[in-house]
């Protein structure tokens, strides 16, 4: 950069893919021990009894990826241990957005704008040790580690590649319009540029390789995504999706029925579909159907896709009126939902695990007023919450 339902006709309305995970290797007794857990030191209590971190409801959730902490920002950025809720750690800069490494011991850092570029820090989450990295001109709405976890990738009107040992930056795009988004592959060997259509922006989507040689291009106010791996690229057309290989040799493939891209999986080895007259298909990157789910969406509640780190499970989410969601587990293998449940409120983010979620609770006191929010933290498992009070807001 990361990532509820009722009863059976909840199934039919949200969808998580789920593949199944092989068991692990049989060690012998002389095997070496198993590397051990990130432990992230909470700050010196003042009390023993800790007092729970206080998190605004806007802030944007990223789950750790053991799943056991999670960042929140808004114009900065607390640690918060997803299983008490307790605060484990406060960056000491302005920042809007984070990625967590691989190994869940390191936070990339985005810094505020500033005439000179936003900075880039590295915070160490074992010693909550502060490094900057460098700053880099241009517009940013994303930091994440690409391949390798040596250099970072950063996107938005702008893209830039930087290097993690010395700062080098690497420039390899800039849009002279906000209405130009631009992303990576997971290893930044290409790059999509397309319109915010969310924004009413209209233009043309392409795939470019570093050198910025277009290898792909589609129509006007066409939507498209590219595939984490960069082999293959999605698009909206007027008579529903095409998945293409950016090389070539092989002819668009058309799922009947969907109309809408809802999102890659993580390895690039599945895609998720929508329609607006209701639905959710889940096919591989050459368009092939593998579970197909009728009933979702069919009022035209938007439709959210949450993707396990592994790939082999995904959670549907449908957004409905009055701030409710609907959530169900899928395997996509056995094309069957594991578990379904609703919320009172919006989901902000899921743990990479799919164990845990973050999510905005909305309670009304009386009709027609404006609800108060409130994040919470659900396991999925037992349905138990922790409840995070709001920062208290201080007259300027």
């Amino acid at each position: 950069m990361n990532r509820g339902a009722a009863a059976a006709s909840v199934v039919a309305a949200v969808v998580v893919v789920v593949g199944c995970h092989p068991p692990g290797p049989v060690t012998s007794a002389s095997a070496g021990p198993p590397p051990p857990a990130v432990e992230i030191a909470p700050p010196p209590a003042a009390s023993s009894a800790p007092a729970l971190a206080a998190v605004s409801p806007a802030a944007e959730i990223e789950f750790s990826p053991d799943g056991r902490s999670f960042a929140a920002v808004v114009d900065g950025v607390v640690l918060v241990d997803s299983a008490t809720g307790q605060l484990l750690a406060t960056f000491p800069h302005c920042a809007t957005k984070v990625d967590f490494r691989a190994d869940g011991r390191e936070l990339a850092v985005l810094g505020c704008a500033d005439p000179a570029g936003p900075m880039i820090f590295l915070w160490d989450l074992r010693t909550h040790g502060v490094r900057e990295i460098g700053r880099v001109h241009g517009a940013f709405d994303a930091v994440t580690y690409l391949t390798g976890d040596s250099t970072l990738g950063l996107t938005g009107v702008d893209a830039a590649v930087m290097r993690l040992s010395d700062g080098h930056v690497d420039v390899r795009g800039s849009e002279a319009s906000t209405c130009t988004a631009l992303t990576f592959d997971a290893a930044a060997v290409r790059m999509l540029s397309s319109p915010r259509l969310e924004d009413d922006c209209e233009g043309q989507a392409r795939v470019l390789d570093a050198g910025r040689k277009v290898l792909w291009h589609g129509e006007k106010g066409e939507s498209a995504e590219l595939s984490p791996d960069g082999r293959f690229v999605a698009y909206e057309e007027e008579d529903g999706v095409a998945v293409q290989a950016i090389d070539g040799g092989a002819l668009p493939a058309r799922p009947a029925g969907p109309s809408q891209l809802l999102g890659w999986s993580p390895s690039g080895k599945h895609l998720a579909l929508g329609s607006e007259a209701g639905g959710v298909w889940f096919v591989d990157a050459h368009g092939a159907i593998e579970c197909a789910v009728h009933g979702v969406g069919e009022n035209h509640e938007p439709v959210t896709i949450h993707w396990a780190d592994g790939d082999g499970r995904a959670t549907v989410v449908i957004d409905l009126p009055m701030l409710h969601s609907m959530v169900a587990l899928w395997e996509v293998k056995d094309c069957r939902a594991t578990k379904t449940f609703s919320l009172d409120g919006r989901v902000a983010a899921l743990s990479g695990d799919l164990e845990r979620l973050a999510y905005v609770h909305a309670e009304w006191k009386s009709p027609g007023e404006t609800p108060t929010e409130q994040l919470r933290i659900r396991r999925v498992a037992d349905g138990s919450e922790i409840e995070l009070p709001a920062p208290v807001r201080t007259k300027e």
